[in-house]
């Protein structure tokens, strides 16, 4: 009896790992081909969808996947990134999230996502404001 399995790999993308899609796929197709490597995005909780990237930070990653050799791959990714406005209630309750996050876990995302906090460390900043994280 002969049985045939494949198996591939789902990448969830979210306002946290968009910017380092083209790395990802990289290490992931180191064990398995580019045909099993599959893009999903977030749609719940709302806060996480990449549609609320503020605009100039957006233009920044679309520039990074169209200049991917995963282009093709990351094409409705990046339309649907850039499909709709941001909108700034969601990004603040992402970046206010985040730092209750970080906050127990002491980490802080210029920590593990220096490159990407580069881009949207303003933006990240000015959604913080005076906000302090209570453990």
């Amino acid at each position: 009896m002969s049985c045939k399995v494949s198996f591939g790999v789902n990448v969830t993308v979210s306002i946290l790992n968009i910017f380092y899609l083209p790395e990802i796929l990289e290490k992931l197709e180191n064990f398995f081909p580019a045909s099993a490597l599959h893009l999903t995005t977030v749609h719940e909780p709302k806060f996480y969808s990449v549609v609320n990237i503020q605009q100039d930070c957006k233009k920044i990653i679309e520039k990074k996947l169209t200049a991917s050799r995963y282009q093709e791959k990351l094409m409705g990714i990046s339309t649907y990134m850039m499909s709709q406005e941001y909108n700034p209630a969601l990004w603040k309750k992402f970046v206010v999230w985040t730092e209750k996050k970080d906050k127990y876990r002491k980490v802080d995302i210029q920590q593990y996502l220096p490159e990407y906090y580069e881009i949207i460390g303003p933006e990240y900043k000015a959604a913080l404001g005076d906000f302090q994280p209570v453990v």
